[in-house]
């Protein structure tokens, strides 16, 4: 095992593959404890899954932060020792930033320095934490027959989000630009709550702490057996 080498990915199966109920079931978060400390994913129950500060979270229906168990099977993941290599505090562009658009994550590490501190090409692990606006987040599954539902916000809440950044060239095998989680922090007013980050805006120019690294190794681990034969990829 090379997990000791900080932000090294490694990575189970495929972004096609989620979803399938057909799919073989992974490893379980119990499996990936000696894999790193940061990660982001879907369980094969298909909740979202996030790993921050070496626990591994979940989002339920209606987008209550919650423990993932220690046993729960994992369709995809992405995980790694996460340690920042570049930091700075900023508010990113003034107004939404969305995760269907990765230009603002790229602007601001470009704005970092040449090339040494990653770029479009690179897979990018990265933390955000501290004040925001808005979070704007997809509702976790729901439920069969369940109508579809509106986006899930949060407003003028404390965090951070736990993600990481694929490059383009990758599509298909892992999921291409920003894949992130949002964590509530806990308060005594409210539970706390996350979910897929869709959008998110800061609160001014420098209320957020932005913590990247760049990847050196990528490792890829394949399901195994009939099942995922059988698989129309």
């Amino acid at each position: 095992m090379v997990a000791h080498i900080p932000n090294d990915i490694f990575q189970f199966s495929l972004p096609a593959a989620i979803g399938d109920p057909t799919s073989p079931a992974g490893p379980t978060p119990a499996n990936l404890s000696g894999y790193g400390n940061h990660g982001v994913g879907i369980l094969a129950s298909g909740l979202p899954l996030a790993f921050i500060d070496d626990v591994a979270w979940s989002f339920d229906a209606a987008n209550s932060l919650t423990r993932a168990p220690s046993d729960a099977a994992i369709s995809f993941v992405q995980m790694t020792k996460f340690v920042a290599e570049h930091r700075s505090w900023t508010g990113f562009r003034n107004g939404v930033n969305s995760c269907a658009d990765a230009s603002w994550l790229l602007e601001h590490v470009y704005a970092k320095g040449a090339g040494d501190s990653g770029g479009a090409n690179s897979f990018m692990p990265f933390l955000i934490r501290g004040d925001f606006r808005e979070v704007k987040m997809a509702r976790g599954k729901k439920a069969v027959g369940e109508e579809e539902q509106e986006d899930f916000c949060l407003n003028g809440c404390q965090g951070t989000i736990v993600g990481v950044f694929s490059p383009t060239w990758a599509a298909g095998i892992s999921v291409a630009g920003v894949n992130c989680y949002y964590l509530s922090n806990q308060t005594e007013e409210q539970m706390r709550a996350g979910g897929r980050v869709l959008a998110f805006e800061a609160t001014d120019e420098k209320s957020l702490l932005f913590e990247w690294a760049v990847t050196g190794r990528f490792h890829l681990g394949m399901p195994k057996g009939a099942e995922w034969e059988a698989l129309k990829l």
